[in-house]
C-alpha cells in the first residue's frame, strides 16, 4: 500500500527538522562559529516553521495526511485548528528559549 502525502501539512516539523540538522552541520564544520550566529540560524529555523504553520491557518482544515485506502479513518496525521495551535505554542516556546 502506498500512503498519500501532504507536505504542507507537514512541513512545520519538515522545516524544524532540516534546520536542525543544518545547525548541526553548521556547527560540526565551522566549530569557532558564535553563539549569536547559531542562535540567528535557530530563529530563523522556528521563523519558518512559524510561517509554514500561518499559511496552513488561512487553508482549509482539516487536513489529513499519511492516508492509506480506507477513508479519513485510515489517516496518521490529522491536522485541525488545535494542533496548529499547539504547534504556535511550541515554536514561541522554543524561541523564548533561543533567546
Amino acid at each position: 500500500m502506498i500512503q498519500s502525502i501532504d507536505y504542507l501539512a507537514v512541513a512545520p516539523p519538515l522545516i524544524l527538522a532540516v534546520a536542525a540538522i543544518a545547525l548541526l552541520l553548521f556547527e560540526a564544520f565551522l566549530p569557532d562559529a558564535g553563539v549569536r550566529q547559531v542562535a540567528t540560524l535557530s530563529l530563523a529555523g522556528i521563523f519558518a516553521a512559524a510561517v509554514a504553520v500561518g499559511l496552513l491557518a488561512v487553508g482549509p482544515l482539516p487536513r489529513t495526511t499519511f492516508c492509506v485506502p480506507g477513508g479519513p479513518a485510515a489517516c496518521s496525521y490529522h491536522l485541525s485548528s488545535f494542533t496548529l495551535l499547539l504547534d504556535l505554542v511550541v515554536l514561541f516556546s522554543a524561541a523564548v528559549v533561543v533567546v
